[in-house]
């Protein structure tokens, strides 16, 4: 329960981080442990360093979850929520990344990500001083969403050219479009300055 997950969480962070120093040598047939784990990390409290090693622990654990997808599909949700608390974004953030890099097409986590990334765009434009997450983890996200946007396409190509080439210009001013406005405002702020 989340009581009890509140009174021992710094036993259920030791946990997370021994199973993280495991994951270079963890099989993705591994069927004892991980799925226990990853079916927890959506139920965690709100504990900031719980959660941003339980962050960790999903980053660390990609390619096992590539394997498992049906972990997946919970966990989102929990790394979204997580770009809301300034100190869990960058952890939230890393782990999206990493995601996006090993996990196969299958999954289209490019238009997931890149739809989070347009929310976090947005919330930057509508208050520009008080944004919860950095430029940092800003760039993590759109690194996460460049890169499974980028496997998909790839997929899009091959089965079918011309439409992938349509797909291609629709990604390109969704990801450059944000960044192009801000370094336009940056520079008029910078002249005015």
């Amino acid at each position: 329960t989340q009581e009890e997950q509140l009174q021992q969480w710094h036993y259920i962070e030791s946990c997370f981080k021994a199973l993280i120093c495991t994951s270079r040598y963890t099989s993705p047939d591994e069927n004892r442990i991980l799925p226990s784990a990853m079916s927890l990390i959506p139920t965690l409290t709100t504990v900031s360093h719980l959660r941003t090693t339980a962050n960790f622990t999903v980053g660390a654990f990609a390619m096992w979850l590539n394997a498992h997808p049906d972990h997946l599909t919970p966990i989102l949700p929990f790394l979204a929520q997580g770009l809301s608390d300034p100190k869990c974004a960058p952890s939230a953030a890393v782990a999206i990344k990493q995601l996006c890099e090993f996990c196969s097409t299958q999954f289209s986590l490019g238009d997931s990500v890149l739809q989070l990334y347009d929310g976090i765009v947005s919330a930057r434009q509508e208050q520009p001083d008080s944004s919860i997450i950095d430029l940092q983890t800003e760039l993590e996200v759109l690194q996460g969403a460049c890169k499974a946007i980028s496997k998909q396409l790839e997929e899009a190509v091959k089965v079918n050219p011309s439409q992938g080439n349509d797909s291609i210009s629709s990604y390109m001013s969704r990801i450059v479009e944000p960044i192009g406005n801000r370094l336009v405002q940056h520079a008029s702020n910078h002249c005015a300055a």
